[in-house]
């Protein structure tokens, strides 16, 4: 390919307006972007049955949520863990109780195809552990189905920071509160005798929710832990305010959608707003420009200086707990890495910076340095675990232990993927920011992350997705990094990836990737060509010196010819990963963020 049969810049330049138009017109009115999780009827379900546990679920908004539930039955009469995927066990036998717990009829078709789906696959006793936890909470199973679980390891002082510095603030959250919420079923919710041991363990647990509870009531800013915390307090015998707050944080998840409601895991408008802020930027929009002037205000007062819980965050003596930015909208306690380093990249594409907003970006770093592990990389959330080997996490599901001696060797020594190690994805992203802070190869900070994205490469030259899916979009986030710093791509591995990325090129000149890589590691860079992906290689690769390359251009004028007429891109495949096997989602804004950031380092690279 010559020059002459590259994408006019005309053309290129039409497009980036476009989407620039289309991106404005999504701007809320408080400067965030929409960042609604697409996924499957898991949320909703899981809202429903809490909710109904709780006796706040009206008889309407059940009969709409079973609506949204219904439109996502397989015609086997299964339900998938996330929208376009296989119908799962565990999940229909959520759906499916959530269903009757929703008012519908268990003999009507819909239902009685689910139950024949669950009953040819062992029924509810073949289903996991937690699963059975919101069938009996759902109505569908007897509490003495449920193995019973030690309750009073509670009791022992320092238990949460022994869990903290172990396990994610998920299984933290899951073990803390499972155990009692199982006995409170099997008591019938009726309250252990004041004075008692039982009582005393109750107490405990409740105590640990309250105290992890985000100031608008929600846990973790996801919809899971917050249904589990209403179940919880529920089942041990809580009215009062620390219910009712969780409960009305749970209706914010809410998504009116004509005659159906539906449930959402999480938002993303922190980080949507951050990759925003960034895109547009790269474009030439100036940092006065009202949409990013409203998106920075909303980014800096969505920064957490309320102190991350001990046992999440599991810091050392001097490491910062406040200057962290969460994921979501309203989850102070619950800031990540990833989401600090991409608010921090967003708010340095406005150098020079403000004071106000100096003085934000130098209480992020802080923070995002005291995050830093021992081996270089950094972890989502919890600091100090243990390290992973290179590639994949061996994740399978795994059921809590039930037997005392069992959950004490579990938390001595748990399996690394119920920890938070350091990951290649994330990494590559915090690189990205630190390189345009002016972080440099050679740094002292920079250069153990670097060591450590050299050690995580797998056998096929390429780096795991943990959160980006999959090893496409992984590499192309570390590729990214790396060059932001300066670092020589020219050596190996480095230019092996890039090597390996290239290869992995379609015909119509996109790239893709399915989430089967999980599963299968022979499909890793294989897929259909999507839109995110594209874009997320596009840029990497012109960021590592490929921008005039024939797979470039080939790449640009495939995304080119599939926006829309509005100037967006439409949704395509699963992007992101909660924690495989656990479900895929997909995230509105992104599928139009990634080509909109390929089209402007394109344009950037031939202008330069």
């Amino acid at each position: 390919m010559t020059d002459t049969t590259r994408p006019e810049a005309a053309a290129v330049s039409a497009a980036i307006a476009r989407a620039h138009a289309y991106v404005r017109g999504q701007q809320d009115r408080d400067g965030s972007w929409p960042g609604a999780t697409i996924a499957g009827p898991d949320a909703t379900a899981e809202a429903v049955i809490g909710l109904a546990f709780a006796g706040v679920l009206a008889a309407e908004e059940g009969r709409r949520a079973a609506r949204a539930m219904l439109r996502q039955q397989l015609a086997d009469g299964s339900f998938p863990p996330y929208q376009d995927g296989p119908g799962t066990l565990d999940q229909t036998c959520i759906v499916y109780a959530a269903l009757l717990r929703a008012g519908e009829d268990p003999q009507a078709d819909a239902c009685a195809r689910a139950w024949r789906w669950i009953e040819a696959r062992g029924g509810f006793a073949a289903a996991e552990m937690y699963t059975q936890v919101l069938l009996v909470a759902g109505g569908v199973l007897e509490a003495a189905a449920l193995t019973a679980m030690p309750v009073a390891w509670v009791l022992i002082p320092g238990v949460e920071r022994v869990l903290g510095s172990r396990f994610t603030p998920a299984f933290t959250q899951i073990f803390m509160m499972l155990p009692a919420l199982i006995r409170g079923l099997q008591r019938q919710r009726r309250p252990a005798a004041a004075g008692s041991l039982a009582a005393c363990e109750d107490a405990r647990v409740c105590d640990y929710i309250a105290r992890h509870q985000n100031p608008t009531g929600n846990l973790f800013g996801a919809i899971n832990t917050t249904v589990l915390a209403i179940l919880t307090y529920a089942a041990l015998g809580v009215t009062d305010d620390r219910l009712g707050r969780a409960i009305a944080d749970l209706k914010q998840w809410r998504r009116d959608q004509g005659d159906e409601l539906e449930y959402i895991t999480f938002d993303s408008r922190v980080w949507n707003t951050a990759l925003l802020v960034t895109a547009l930027r790269q474009g030439g929009v100036a940092a006065e420009d009202p949409a990013i002037d409203r998106a920075v205000e909303y980014m800096v007062t969505r920064q957490s200086f309320w102190p991350l819980p001990r046992d999440w965050q599991n810091p050392t003596p001097f490491t910062p707990r406040t200057g962290g930015w969460p994921f979501e909208d309203r989850n102070p306690l619950g800031a990540d890495c990833d989401s600090t380093s991409e608010v921090l990249q967003a708010l340095a594409h406005l150098q020079p910076l403000p004071s106000r907003i100096q003085g934000s970006v130098d209480a992020g770093l802080r923070w995002l340095y005291g995050m830093q592990s021992a081996d270089g990389g950094w972890p989502a959330f919890s600091r100090g675990h243990r390290g992973k080997s290179a590639g994949p996490l061996p994740i399978t599901a795994l059921d809590p232990p039930t037997g005392l001696m069992a959950m004490m060797k579990m938390m001595i020594e748990p399996p690394v993927q119920l920890g938070d190690p350091s990951t290649e994805d994330l990494t590559g992203r915090v690189l990205q920011a630190l390189g345009v802070l002016g972080g440099r190869a050679r740094d002292r900070r920079i250069a153990p992350a670097i060591r450590f994205l050299k050690n995580q490469v797998d056998g096929n030259g390429a780096w795991w997705g943990r959160w980006e899916c999959n090893y496409l979009a992984s590499s192309a986030e570390v590729v990214s990094g790396l060059a932001a710093v300066g670092a020589d791509l020219t050596q190996r591995p480095f230019a092996d990836a890039i090597a390996w990325m290239l290869a992995r090129q379609n015909a119509d000149g996109g790239w893709g990737e399915t989430e089967d890589s999980y599963a299968n590691l022979g499909l890793a860079g294989t897929g259909a060509s999507s839109q995110y992906v594209t874009g997320i290689v596009v840029t990497a690769l012109i960021a590592a010196g490929h921008g005039r390359s024939p797979a470039i251009a080939r790449a640009i004028a495939r995304l080119l010819e599939i926006q829309q007429r509005d100037g967006s891109w439409e949704g395509g495949p699963y992007q992101f990963v909660v924690q495989w096997p656990w479900p895929f989602y997909r995230l509105e804004m992104t599928p139009t963020i990634y080509p909109l950031r390929a089209l402007t380092a394109y344009r950037n690279a031939q202008r330069g």
